[in-house]
């Protein structure tokens, strides 16, 4: 299993970046994104354990607007069995620390 397996699984489990529940301003975005800014962290997390250095780049697909009945929706979100607290509960950690701790 690669990188992006590992990645891709997790996204499955949840579309766990809803941003509004990250620590920035007015930051409301798609599942995609979300994904996107999961995998970001990851790679960051990878490159930092592995003393690299470089540039990681993503996407801000959309304003998240097409979601506020699903993604957005706590009740939505509970009929899929999906549940994006454990991973929003990792942002204060990461940002303090570069370190990703991963939800089991």
């Amino acid at each position: 299993m690669n990188f992006l397996d590992v990645l891709d699984a997790e996204a499955r489990r949840a579309p766990s970046a809803r941003l509004h529940a990250f620590p920035l301003p007015a930051a409301c975005a798609g599942p995609s994104t979300g994904t996107a800014l999961w995998a970001a962290f990851h790679l960051a997390a990878k490159m930092r354990r592995e003393h690299r250095r470089g540039a990681i780049a993503t996407l801000i697909c959309d304003d998240g607007a097409l979601y506020k009945n699903t993604y957005y929706n706590d009740s939505w979100l509970a009929t899929k069995a999906l549940n994006p607290a454990p991973y929003q509960a990792v942002y204060p950690h990461y940002l303090k620390t570069a370190e990703l701790r991963t939800p089991e």
